[in-house]
């Protein structure tokens, strides 16, 4: 059996979720969390995308940047960050554009 990859540092967090005791009964209990936590993952994205849709528009709104220098920043275009701004996902279907 191999390895599996490293969580990304921003979810070593979950990092609790790898650990489990080394019997029958710690292996189900992980594989059931994992099912679990992978379960949730959509609506993990979906919220995340609702928060960066709000703060794109604060950066927009508030500090008056334009959607070309948050694009820079972001490292997309800007028609993505409009996009973004106006609660689009991306094309994969987590939301619909309007």
């Amino acid at each position: 059996m191999t390895d599996p990859k490293p969580l990304p540092e921003l979810f070593k967090c979950l990092e609790e979720l790898l650990h489990y005791p080394d019997t029958p009964e710690g292996r189900m209990n992980a594989a059931k969390r994992l099912t679990q936590a992978l379960r949730e993952v959509p609506d993990l994205q979906a919220s995340l995308s609702d928060y960066r849709q709000r703060v794109v528009q604060e950066i927009y709104l508030r500090e008056g940047m334009t959607y070309t220098d948050i694009s820079k920043e972001l490292g997309v275009g800007a028609e993505r960050v409009s996009a973004i701004a106006r609660g689009q996902r991306s094309p994969d279907g987590r939301r619909k554009a309007r």
